[in-house]
């Protein structure tokens, strides 16, 4: 399908390994925005990423810190996309975070759709962003829930589309600041894919599990292995998490279950 993931990172060498593994079977090209990495992400990229796909990677510092007020995510991730774009020249754009991992029903889903003709017909694909609280359920939030066809998506995204869209970057219309901003213009028409496909490794485990964690005020030490049941309850039992969460069997890849076997405890 000619596809290029681009990807914006400060500092994310516990997860990036895992995010370039869900993504590189199926890409032709990686684009990196690296903006500032002082620890090791550079080096695990270019290890993870090898002769599996064509690597670029530039440099855009900008010399804030992760979630500082003053950090222009829809200015970053624009040109990170543009770039990608420019490099490049492919057909699809796949956005992917370091703390996300994509599914391997994703790109079979949109493959079949390629190889049936029907993946011409859409500009995008659009689809639901999972959080697993525990390895067996998934937190199902009705504070970010959209209807399709009868169909629940719960943190709808759009992360593959076409390239060739004018589509950019812009604030998020419906929070304050600049994070978790949004594609404008939409990349229309859409295709709705139900299904696992994408998930927030950061709630669940590794580093920044503990910026979360802390949200429910609950008092602890951050130390692993840890166990957000028994250490993190207002946080576990929140109707964002537990509090809507569903049984989910899942086939989790060795590589991240290895890591979250080695961080949390649920029993």
């Amino acid at each position: 399908m000619n596809i290029c993931m681009w990807m914006v990172i400060l500092n994310d060498e516990y997860y990036v390994e895992m995010a370039l593994k869900s993504v590189l079977p199926y890409v032709d090209y990686v684009y990196i925005q690296d903006q500032g990495c002082t620890d090791n992400s550079i080096d695990i990229i270019r290890e993870t990423v090898g002769n599996q796909a064509e690597l670029c990677i530039e440099e855009e510092h900008h010399g804030l810190g992760r979630f500082n007020k003053d950090y222009n995510e829809p200015h970053y991730r624009s040109l990170a996309l543009k770039r990608a774009e420019e490099v490049f020249n492919p057909v699809w754009l796949l956005q992917c975070d370091a703390d996300d991992t994509f599914t391997p029903y994703f790109f079979n889903a949109v493959n079949h759709l390629n190889k049936i003709g029907k993946l011409g017909d859409f500009n995008c694909i659009r689809h639901a962003s999972e959080r697993f609280i525990t390895p067996d359920y998934r937190s199902q939030s009705p504070h970010a829930k959209q209807v399709v066809g009868g169909i629940n998506y719960y943190d709808p995204h759009t992360r593959l589309w076409r390239t060739g869209q004018g589509t950019k970057y812009v604030p998020n219309p419906t929070l304050t600041g600049n994070f978790h901003c949004v594609l404008k213009p939409e990349p229309h028409p859409t295709f709705w894919l139900p299904g696992i496909c994408n998930i927030h490794i950061h709630r669940m485990f590794g580093p920044k599990a503990f910026i979360f964690w802390h949200e429910g005020e609950d008092e602890f030490e951050d130390t692993i292995p840890f166990n957000p049941k028994l250490q993190a309850p207002k946080w576990f039992n929140h109707d964002l998490n537990m509090g809507t969460a569903v049984y989910t069997p899942y086939e989790w890849p060795d590589y991240i279950k290895e890591k979250w076997d080695a961080w949390g405890v649920y029993e």
